[in-house]
């Protein structure tokens, strides 16, 4: 069964300070891909860029994996979210092939680089990452997939595939998360220059 929820996503300074507490924390560790930490911050949206979408309206660039659980649309600001849970052991070659067929067959072209960030490469190049996540107590792992697409009118979807773990190596599990992010060409560009702004915040206290 879809659910469909809608976020105000009006950040105050405390709790956007406090995602960028994690991401410079992220960064020091030196273990996940900068950028990737900051689209998962960016799906909040900055309060720049805050608004709301109309729930009838999402991206035939969303697609639900066959068999898929706990599937959600939610319209963060200007984005619009799709996450689900799939039974799939890592490293999930059949969910990785079956998505990017689909958007290639709706036009839309893989990036060789991050959405925002052209210096790091996409996971269709780098492959899998992990890190130990700031969000669990403990050492608790996550395993991540990040691909993004671009179609001829400049908007982006990207997809990102996680697996947790208590351990580092192979996931155990075979609970595979996805969240896929939509924007727009103009969003897009908005959220390169913010990451823009972050990296230089960030510069600022190494």
């Amino acid at each position: 069964m879809l659910r469909r929820t809608r976020s105000r996503n009006r950040l105050s300074p405390e709790v956007e300070a406090g995602h960028f507490a994690t991401v410079r924390s992220m960064m020091k560790r030196c273990v996940y891909p900068v950028s990737l930490v900051c689209l998962v911050v960016l799906a909040w949206c900055p309060p720049a860029i805050a608004g709301e979408v109309p729930q009838s309206k999402h991206s035939d660039a969303l697609l639900v994996y066959p068999g898929a659980t706990q599937v959600s649309f939610k319209d963060v600001g200007p984005l619009p979210e799709l996450s689900y849970s799939v039974a799939a052991k890592y490293p999930a070659p059949e969910v990785i092939r079956w998505i990017s067929s689909r958007l290639e067959d709706r036009k839309w072209r893989p990036l060789k680089h991050d959405l925002l960030n052209p210096d790091l490469p996409s996971s269709e190049v780098a492959g899998w990452s992990h890190f130990v996540d700031p969000k669990y107590p403990g050492r608790k792992y996550t395993y991540s997939w990040a691909g993004h697409w671009m179609d001829a009118a400049g908007n982006a979807v990207s997809y990102i595939l996680q697996y947790h773990s208590p351990r580092e190596g192979e996931p155990e599990s075979a609970d595979l998360q996805v969240l896929a992010v939509y924007s727009t060409a103009d969003v897009v560009k908005i959220r390169r220059k913010w990451f823009e702004e972050i990296r230089k915040k960030y510069d600022k206290v190494k």
